[in-house]
């Protein structure tokens, strides 16, 4: 039987909760697993469902770990890209029963995204949310006793940071 899974965590991809989310204007990836004969149907004015092939694999890649890491170089972009690089490969061979999706968002809401293998069909409802960012900063607070005497509520000093 056909069904949704995520090709990375914490990618917005819900397969449990038969959920997606994927940025307006961007896209998110999606593996669809015993996709054999399977015939997929969306909102075509809100989405845009592409297969992941062979020679693309490199060029998605890239662009989704780029859009959710940034340029900036780093251990867990590195390990992130290499995991998603071997999903869509696994994903992209011919002889292989599952399917790397791109999903593209063109619209707004919650459209549905349905793959269908005769009598049995499965869907995946797919959020179109406005991406947000988050600046955080942290600052150190100095914990006094009620004679003035610094109190170490931590090992960390500010000293320990750039």
């Amino acid at each position: 039987m056909a069904s949704f899974a995520q090709f990375l965590q914490d990618s917005g991809v819900y397969a449990a909760q038969s959920f997606m989310i994927v940025p307006r204007g961007g896209f998110n990836l999606v593996c669809l697993r015993d996709s054999k004969d399977v015939h997929l149907s969306y909102d075509r004015n809100r989405l845009q469902v592409e297969d992941v092939r062979f020679e693309q694999v490199e060029r998605v890649a890239q662009e989704y770990i780029n859009s959710r890491y940034g340029k900036q170089k780093s251990q867990e972009r590195d390990d992130q890209l290499l995991r998603l690089r071997t999903a869509l490969y696994g994903t992209a061979r011919l002889d292989g029963s599952a399917r790397g999706l791109k999903v593209v968002a063109k619209g707004v809401g919650i459209p549905e995204l349905k793959a269908a293998r005769g009598n049995t069909a499965i869907k995946l409802e797919v959020a179109i949310l406005q991406r947000k960012d988050f600046t955080i900063a942290f600052r150190f607070l100095k914990h006094l006793d009620q004679s003035g005497n610094v109190i170490n509520a931590t090992k960390w000093t500010p000293d320990d940071v750039p």
